[in-house]
């Protein structure tokens, strides 16, 4: 909105400054600050509207340790209903590598990798939701999500924060954001 303002005051000063006392049609005088203007927000890059917060990405942890006991999968289905829930723009599952998937697959990778998921989210200055059982192998690629984390209980998550809980390496589920990046 500001950009728009001094767009509109650098155009007016413009007309002014150019035309000064002589007598003009106020419909010309228009025209040109109309045009100036327009000139001036795009040198500015000026909003063409409202801006709208970006849909998050999803990450989900695709390891073989959501199913620990075999008899019970409750813990992935509670994870599958979390992604659902969040309306994401993408699911990037993660473990042995992070890949693009449209709905969340069965668990099946070794790994517990979510450093690339991280990554990817970064560098797309895209909102990330990170939903794992919090047996990670690199809970250190988290702190890359510091700036404005959360867990679902609501203090400050970091790496380091969840190990000094001692949920770093066994959650049931360990929900983290990142708004606004």
């Amino acid at each position: 909105m500001s950009s728009w303002l001094i767009a509109l005051v650098v155009a007016v000063l413009i007309v002014l400054v150019q035309y000064g006392a002589r007598r003009v049609s106020i419909f010309i005088a228009l025209l040109r600050t109309l045009a100036i203007t327009l000139i001036v927000a795009l040198l500015l890059d000026a909003p063409a509207g409202r801006t709208k917060s970006i849909a998050p990405w999803i990450a989900l942890d695709a390891s073989q340790s959501w199913l620990r006991d075999a008899n019970d999968s409750s813990l992935w289905r509670a994870a599958t209903t979390a992604v659902r829930n969040t309306h994401a723009d993408s699911i990037i599952q993660f473990g042995d590598s992070a890949r693009v998937r449209r709905a969340a697959s069965a668990p099946s990778d070794q790994a517990s990798a979510v450093g690339p998921a991280v990554e990817r989210a970064l560098a797309s200055g895209r909102p990330l939701v990170v939903i794992t059982d919090g047996d990670v192998d690199d809970p250190e690629s988290l702190d890359q999500l510091v700036r404005d984390c959360e867990a679902n209980e609501g203090a400050p998550a970091t790496a380091a924060w969840l190990a000094r809980k001692g949920i770093a390496r066994r959650l049931s589920e360990v929900e983290l954001s990142l708004r606004g990046t």
